[in-house]
Parts: C-alpha cells; sequence; structure tokens
C-alpha cells in the first residue's frame, strides 16, 4: 500500500481548524485534523511534507514521523511544523486502524481500568467528501 494524495480542507467558519485527508492506492483514507494557524500547517503540508511522503507505505507510521520530523533546521524548528506532522500522524494511524480493522485506542493498547474522558469536537455538516466523525470510537 502507498500514500497517493494527501489533501487538505478548511472551511470559513472554522478558520483555525484544518482537517487532512491522506488517501492510499487501496482506497483507504485516513483522517486527522489540527487546530491553531491553519494556513501556516497548511501550506507546510502541501512545500514541504507531501513530496516526502507520496508513494511510501503508511503503515511505516514511526518512520514517516522521523521524516517529517526531522527537517534542516529552518523548516522543523516551529509549531506550525509540529501540528502539521501531528495531524498526518493521525489520519496514518486512523489508516492502520482501517486495515486492522480495530479502533485506533485498541491498537495503542486498549483501555487500562475505568477512565474519564473529556473531548471536545467540531460538528460541522459539510457537503464535500470529509467526513468528520468516522474515525474515533472511543472506548471508556
Amino acid at each position: 500500500m502507498k500514500i497517493t494524495a494527501i489533501k487538505t480542507y478548511r472551511l470559513k467558519e472554522f478558520s483555525n481548524v484544518l482537517w487532512v485527508h491522506v488517501e492510499t492506492d487501496a482506497g483507504i483514507v485516513g483522517l486527522g485534523e489540527t487546530f491553531y494557524g491553519a494556513g501556516a500547517v497548511e501550506a507546510h503540508i502541501h512545500e514541504t511534507l507531501s513530496e516526502r511522503l507520496l508513494g511510501k507505505d503508511p503503515l511505516h507510521i514511526e518512520a514517516l514521523h522521523k521524516e517529517m520530523v526531522s527537517l534542516p533546521m529552518a523548516q522543523s524548528s516551529t509549531g506550525a511544523e509540529y501540528r502539521a506532522a501531528s495531524a498526518i500522524d493521525i489520519a496514518l494511524w486512523d489508516i492502520f486502524g482501517k486495515v486492522c480493522n480495530q479502533p485506533v485506542h485498541q491498537m495503542l493498547g486498549g483501555c487500562v481500568g475505568k477512565k474519564f474522558a473529556y473531548i471536545t469536537l467540531v460538528l460541522v455538516t459539510v457537503t464535500f467528501e470529509l467526513t468528520i466523525l468516522s474515525r474515533f470510537q472511543i472506548g471508556i
């Protein structure tokens, strides 16, 4: 399986939120997101990270993460670059969970004891191909 495209989406109503689709030749799409400085993050994804990731195996998450954050000093030292890598990491884990038919929290070790979680989600109705809430199955 190879990464064939990395697409980003922003909505005028939520200008600080950026959603990232990582698409594969197997037809599996991973969804990632980040918040704050969406324009700078989007530029870094398209101008720097895409060319490094296209054609790579999306299941090699650790190697791809190192590729994204091990850039020359001028390209890897600010928050925008780390938010870009984080959004793509989330999408890669989403792909991994879909390939294994497991929720991501299970892939990361599952539940241990009874824990309480708080999560804030942006609920948006959109008319393009983005499905925001389909990726998370939270086990508590």
